[in-house]
């Protein structure tokens, strides 16, 4: 009786253990991507982004053009940020402030897309100069 306890008990604690290293890993992974600098910046981007849609909703209706674009941006840039959640630690020197900017200037592309392609045909030059560009980038 003592034996099958002090061996459960050391199978208990074998896998407390093996459980907690497992989750440091994962945790140290994502503390990793989350202090990158790509990513603070679309943190940033992020709250900025609700911030304005915040006012805008005060003044305008929600299916202003303005507002609906700022909507895209705001799940763009969380888009975004699942992505970069989900990359191995190998990648995370590679999250710096430029690759963010990259990221932004996406982010504002796809919204600007959006708004245009709702807005004129598909003959008109700005929105095809901006669908190119965002093929460009993708």
């Amino acid at each position: 009786m003592k034996r099958s306890l002090l061996s459960g008990l050391v199978l208990f604690l074998a896998l407390a253990c093996f459980t907690n290293a497992y989750g440091q890993k994962s945790n140290s992974r994502t503390r990793a991507i989350k202090t990158s600098p790509a990513y603070a910046t679309l943190v940033l981007a992020k709250v900025k982004a609700e911030a304005e849609a915040f006012k805008m909703r005060e003044t305008f209706s929600v299916t202003w053009p303005g507002y609906k674009e700022k909507q895209y941006a705001i799940t763009a840039l969380d888009r975004e940020m699942r992505r970069m959640r989900a990359l191995p630690v190998s990648r995370v020197p590679a999250l710096t402030e430029a690759y963010a900017k990259l990221l932004l200037y996406k982010v504002e592309l796809e919204g600007q897309v959006i708004t245009l392609r709702q807005t004129y045909g598909p003959e008109w030059g700005e929105r095809r100069t901006k669908e190119y560009e965002l093929t460009v980038m993708r």
